[in-house]
Order: C-alpha cells, then structure tokens, then sequence
C-alpha cells in the first residue's frame, strides 16, 4: 500500500492560534526584560547615591574630626583663623570654596542638618534630593570628636553645642565653624589609627618626628613633620640641597614632602598604598612617587600611572603604617611622662619665678584654622627669661622641641637635633647652658655639644 502525505500545510485557524500564542510569549518577554531593566538602573542609582552620600558624609567627618572648637552660626565667632562647611545650592562648600567636584553631584541637590549632644558627639544627617526636593537617599552618621571629648573630661561644664540640641539644617545662611587642632589629640594615651585617606596619617604625628612650624635654618631627616603655611607635611627626601630646599621644596615637583591632605598635589610625594581624591573620585598609588630630582617623572595625575581608582570600600579598609619613622629620643620626649592636657597656657601676668607657677606651659598658633602648639619647661626659676625668647641674654625656660633653638636654655645630657656640616645630626649638650651657644658656629660641634650616637 502506498502512503499519502498530508501537504495541505496549516489550517487558517492554526495559523491565527500561533500568532496569537507568539504575541503573548514575547509580551511576557519584553515585561520581563523593561522589568529588569528598570531595577537594574535602580539598583545602579541606588548604589551610586550611596557612594555619593558616603564620599560627602566622610569629608565632613574627616574636616571635624580633630577640631578643638565648633561653633555652628551665622557668623564667624572672632577674629582667629576658622574654617566653615556649608551648604550652598545643594552643593559643600568649605571656606567659599567648592568641596567636590561638580560631577559628584550628577542631578542631586544635598540637605545637610546636624546635632549636637554629650558635648562632643554631632549627628551628620544627609539627604540627596531630586530636582523637585524630592528625597531620593538619606544616610546618618554619628562622629565622635576627640579634642572636645578630653576637653568635657575635664570640665564637666563644658557644652559647645547649646544651640544644637534639636536637629539644624546647615546652608548658605548658617555654617559649621571649627578650628582643626592635631597636636594635641595625638600627643595623648591613646593610639589613632592611620586608616582611609592620606590625611588620617597625621596619627604618625608623635614626639619624635614633630619637628613644629618649619624653620629654613633647619635641615630635615626623612620622617620629620613639619607645619607650614597651614599644612602638615612629612618629609620623604634625604637631600637637604637644591630643589628640596627652603621653602621652594614645598611647590616643587621634585616631590620631597609629602601633604598630610586627602586631596591629590602635584607637589606632594606619595608612598605606595597612599589613597588621595581627585576629581570626585579615589585613587591609590601603586608605587612610590617621590625623587627629589626635577628630571625623574614618575608621577601623572590621576587617573594615569603611579595611580588605579578604587573604590569607598578599599578605603574603608586600608590601614597605613609608617615605613620612615624618626627613633632618637630628644628633649621634646619628656612630654612623653607627663599629661599634656593638663598643660596650662603661658601667661605673661604670672609670676614664674615662684615655686607654686606651673613647671609646664605652652603656646599656641593658630595657622589658616589650625592649632600648632609649642610646649616649654621651666628649668632654672632663678633666671629671667620666658618661653622661646631671651631676656638679657639668658633664659630658664627649656623648649621642648626636637630640634636645637638658640633661645632656649639647656642642661647636661639634653639631645636635640642640629645642622652639623649641613647635615641633620642628632647632637648632646655636655654642660648646663643658660646663654646662647650654637651647635653650628663654624659648621661644627663645640665643646659644649657633641654628636649623639644611640
């Protein structure tokens, strides 16, 4: 028997059935891909209001975090050097200067308000907001600040915040004023953690390496820090000569300081793992970069070679520590065995001579908002003379510093560190010296100071 094949094809009815069955499959194809689609940009804004509100909470955190005063109001307190944050048109502002770029932002306004409790804990609480005021992301964060915390162990009156006890909404008109003071939350029992950005290694801040406000006349050894012009910087260059001299080696692209900031310099030096911002945005340097000499270039700016983006959650997790550390002890270390918060001052109408006035004082600077503090020791109350200075050429008054001061009065067995040979060198005094001597009359030691070998 021979088979028939059906060739007749498809019914009109089976063709209808088909296409029908086709528009309902794609139909609940195409929702599914609009609907993955529409929550993968959601979860993409979502996840970069996140970073955004993160990157901006942790600015003002880090601006405040050391500050020995804040002050939040509509005008400036005194006369003495503060900074400010501020919102002005949804944007931060530090000191009438853009603290961002404007590409952090993208379309988002920002609602900062704060307050204050416990006389030393601020509550940051930041919003972004839409075009129409909208709110899109809002995040909270408590800071701790730890120069005001040792200020309210102390006086239990103490209470900077009285006019913050209710959330305040920070903008053009109202402005967080705060004074930065380093010294002396490092000069403490506690141990701070270098952690995040370039800026927290002022925690390497200690009584060896703090060599104060820089002084031309001094030659600095790599893991000096010195404050100047409003900065902190750590020195990372042996050379005493050429380009890393004077204060020209603080704008030299020959790199031998390092700037204690969070934000890229091109002047700055950088160590590998060092993570800085630029342009919005984090960056960790991948090597070294730093020569002290014009005609080596191992540094472009971001985003180029020595330097990889990361992101907030590498930062949150980097832990520095310091490779060039400074180990000789010197006579700014007997801050080392006393309680520096409890230091008072110096203050001209006080008697020093009498045996009841402080032993301890300290004088304080203060430089484009930040605290710099010298502290002095007051040896011989027989003598005239006060802190830093000579009177009839003579002084009691010892200054506690690393480094030699021709003003300051000496005993046997005090170390300091001197130009010799126009080489930084750690020399000892071998008599008590009440009158100027220097270490570097001719370029040598005299008899009254000698190298100090450990």
């Amino acid at each position: 028997m021979r088979n028939r094949l059906n060739n007749a094809g498809m019914t009109l009815l089976e063709v209808i059935a088909a296409l029908i069955i086709s528009a309902i499959i794609g139909g609940i194809t195409i929702t599914i891909i609009l609907t993955s689609t529409n929550y993968f940009f959601s979860e993409t804004s979502d996840s970069h209001d996140k970073l955004m509100a993160d990157q901006i909470v942790n600015y003002v955190r880090r601006e405040l975090l050391y500050s020995s005063e804040i002050v939040v109001g509509t005008s400036k307190p005194d006369t003495r050097d503060w900074n400010y944050i501020t919102i002005n048109d949804g944007r931060l502002i530090k000191n009438d200067v853009a603290a961002l770029s404007e590409g952090t932002y993208g379309d988002r306004k920002i609602v900062l308000s704060i307050r204050g409790y416990d006389s030393y804990r601020l509550d940051l609480n930041l919003s972004l907001n839409a075009e129409d005021q909208s709110n899109l992301y809002s995040t909270k964060s408590t800071l701790e600040l730890l120069n005001l915390k040792l200020k309210a162990e102390i006086d239990s009156s103490f209470n900077p915040f009285g006019n913050i006890g209710t959330s305040v909404t920070i903008d053009n008109t109202v402005k967080i004023y705060y004074i930065k003071d380093f010294e002396r939350v490092i000069i403490d029992d506690e141990v701070k953690e270098a952690r995040g950005l370039v800026s927290s290694q002022i925690s390497f801040l200690d009584n060896y390496n703090n060599l104060g406000v820089y002084d031309t006349s001094i030659l600095y050894k790599p893991g000096s820090f010195v404050f100047y012009e409003g900065k902190w910087y750590m020195r990372l260059i042996e050379s005493n000569t050429g380009s890393c001299n004077g204060v020209a080696s603080f704008s030299s692209t020959a790199r031998c300081w390092k700037i204690i900031q969070d934000d890229y310099s091109p002047y700055s030096a950088y160590q590998k793992g060092d993570i800085i911002i630029y342009n919005g945005k984090y960056y960790q340097a991948t090597t070294n970069s730093y020569t002290g000499n014009y005609s080596i270039n191992y540094m472009g700016s971001p985003p180029y070679y020595p330097w990889t983006e990361v992101n907030y959650g590498v930062v949150e997790n980097t832990v520095y520590e310091n490779t060039v550390t400074l180990t000789v002890p010197t006579v700014r270390n007997i801050l080392d065995t006393i309680n520096v918060k409890q230091i008072p001052e110096y203050d001209q109408n006080v008697d020093y001579s009498l045996s009841s006035s402080p032993e301890f004082v300290k004088k304080t600077i203060v430089s484009a908002g930040v605290e710099v503090v010298s502290y002095y020791q007051h040896c011989r109350r027989d003598i005239d003379g006060v802190p830093g200075l000579r009177v009839n050429g003579v002084n009691g008054w010892k200054t506690l510093s690393v480094t030699y001061d021709s003003n300051s009065y000496y005993t046997v067995g005090d170390v300091v560190n001197a130009r010799v040979n126009n080489v930084p060198t750690y020399v000892i005094s071998t008599q008590e010296m009440i009158t100027q001597v220097n270490v570097v009359v001719t370029g040598q030691t005299t008899d009254k100071w000698q190298k100090y070998t450990p």
